[in-house]
C-alpha cells in the first residue's frame, strides 16, 4: 500500500486509471513487479519513486 513516509521505495513503471483509483505497476529494487491500486488523489509520475509498506490483510497469490 502507498506510504509516503516509508523508507522502502519502488519505481513506478506505468499507471492507468481503474474506477476511482490509479493502478500502478511498481518495480522493487530486486526487479520484482507489483500491481498496486492507489487512490486517484495521490498522483505520482512514471519513473518516479513511491513509498510502500505491506498490508497483508488481503493478499492474493497467482502462479504463472
Amino acid at each position: 500500500m502507498h506510504d509516503g513516509a516509508s523508507l522502502p521505495k519502488a519505481r513506478i513503471v506505468c499507471k492507468s486509471l481503474f474506477a476511482a483509483e490509479l493502478l500502478y505497476m511498481l518495480q522493487l529494487a530486486g526487479g520484482q513487479q507489483l500491481l498496486v491500486p492507489v487512490p486517484s488523489h495521490w498522483v505520482h509520475a512514471v519513473d518516479g519513486g513511491i513509498g510502500i509498506c505491506l498490508d497483508i490483510s488481503h493478499m492474493l497469490k497467482f502462479s504463472l
